[in-house]
């Protein structure tokens, strides 16, 4: 749970960072938006708090280090499929051929 979860608040940001460059983009909003601007910074505070404040002092073993990095794997993996499906989904709407993820 760990690297899991310190993962997933190291993956926030950016993808906020592109919710906003693609909001921008296309124009849309600016009340909308504020909330994915807010979560750039809040994130990246989430994430540096949870590595200063959990992973690293529970990484004081190679066993621990091992079920950190498991769990980052997992949640980077699960993170992978997700946007496998969602880009089939995507490739179907418009009459493509999906890529199966395997």
């Amino acid at each position: 749970a760990v690297g899991f979860l310190g993962m997933t608040e190291w993956l926030a940001p950016d993808r906020f960072r592109n919710v906003v460059r693609a909001w921008e983009r296309l124009g849309l909003p600016e009340v909308g938006i504020t909330y994915h601007r807010l979560h750039i910074t809040i994130d990246s505070q989430h994430a540096a708090g949870w590595f200063h404040n959990v992973v690293i002092p529970s990484a004081d073993t190679a066993y621990m280090r091992r079920g950190i990095a498991r769990g980052a794997l997992w949640r980077a993996n699960s993170s992978a499929r997700h946007l496998d499906e969602r880009l089939d989904l995507a490739r179907l709407s418009a009459g493509r051929t999906p890529v199966a993820a395997g």
